[in-house]
C-alpha cells in the first residue's frame, strides 16, 4: 500500500474546523433514515452521503455547503426514526471518529466511512493502512482488517 506523504497535506481542513457540527448533522442524517452511508475524506475536505431515496453517491464539496443545508432543513425531518438496530452503533463510531482525530492530529487520519447497510466504520490511515471494525461489536472482522 502507497503511504500518504503528510508534508504535502495542510494542518487542518474546514472538515477539522467544523467537524463537531459535521458529524451532528450526520447523526441525525443516520438516526432519521434519510442516508445509510457517510463518508468523512479529511484529504478532499469534503463529505460523500449515500441517501435511501437515490440509488445514487451525492458528493458535498464544501462543508459549510453541508452545514448550511442542514440549518436550512432542520425544521423538515426526512423519514421519522430508522428502524435499523444499529443507528445507535453508528452514532458511537461517529463519536469515536471526532475522537480519533483530535487525539492523533489531522495528519493521521485521512478518511472514515460509517456504512449501516454493511454494518461497517472503516478508517484509512496516512500510513496506508485501512481499519474496519463491525458496528453491532466494535470488533474487526478477520477477513476484512488490512495491515
Amino acid at each position: 500500500m502507497n503511504a500518504i506523504n503528510i508534508d504535502t497535506l495542510p494542518a487542518t481542513s474546514s472538515l477539522d474546523e467544523h467537524l463537531d457540527d459535521v458529524l451532528a448533522v450526520l447523526d441525525a442524517l443516520l438516526q432519521d433514515g434519510a442516508i445509510v452511508r457517510c463518508v468523512l475524506d479529511f484529504d478532499a475536505d469534503h463529505v460523500c452521503l449515500v441517501t435511501t431515496e437515490f440509488p445514487r453517491r451525492l458528493r458535498i464539496r464544501s462543508v459549510e455547503r453541508l452545514l448550511a443545508n442542514a440549518r436550512r432543513d432542520t425544521s423538515q425531518q426526512v423519514n421519522g426514526q430508522s428502524d435499523n438496530p444499529l443507528t445507535e452503533a453508528a452514532s458511537l463510531a461517529l463519536a469515536d471518529i471526532a475522537i480519533m482525530r483530535h487525539a492523533t492530529g489531522p495528519r493521521r487520519l485521512h478518511q472514515a466511512c460509517v456504512d449501516l447497510e454493511r454494518g461497517l466504520t472503516t478508517r484509512r490511515f496516512a500510513d496506508g493502512r485501512i481499519r474496519r471494525l463491525t458496528l453491532d461489536t466494535a470488533s474487526a472482522p478477520p477477513d476484512l482488517l488490512a495491515s
